[in-house]
């Protein structure tokens, strides 16, 4: 009996898990539609990967990164009584991305620098 419940539950799990798959697979679709966007990774806080596509880091090291910056940027918001984080912008000389955090999941795109304004003002019409 037990062992036919862990069967069960493993089951359940392997669903779950491919039903968040797929539907950040159709996000990541919608997000790559957006003009100007290179590159989408898909992760929770803990830095599971859920999807990638495009041009942007290697997914496993942009998961665990971003994870740890959306975390961090988190905590130190909280100190300053800033509330619950909502986006975070990172823009250098060439390149630039953004992570939007909803809920557990973190939804980082990436975009040449000049064209991070109008692909921010996008997403914000997504949320």
């Amino acid at each position: 009996m037990l062992n036919n419940q862990v069967i069960s539950l493993e089951k359940s799990s392997d669903e779950l898990k491919a039903g968040v798959r797929a539907q950040a697979a159709e996000t990541a679709r919608q997000l790559m539609a957006i003009s100007g966007v290179s590159g989408v990774v898909i992760t929770n806080r803990q830095g599971d990967l859920f999807e990638e596509v495009g041009e942007h880091p290697a997914g496993a090291t942009a998961a665990a990164n971003n994870s740890s910056i959306a975390n961090i940027i988190e905590q130190a918001g909280g100190a300053l009584g800033l509330g619950t984080l909502n986006k975070i912008i990172l823009v250098g000389s060439a390149d630039a991305f953004v992570v939007s955090c909803r809920g557990d999941e973190l939804l980082s795109i990436y975009a040449p620098a000049p064209k991070m304004a109008g692909v921010d003002r996008k997403l914000d019409k997504l949320a």
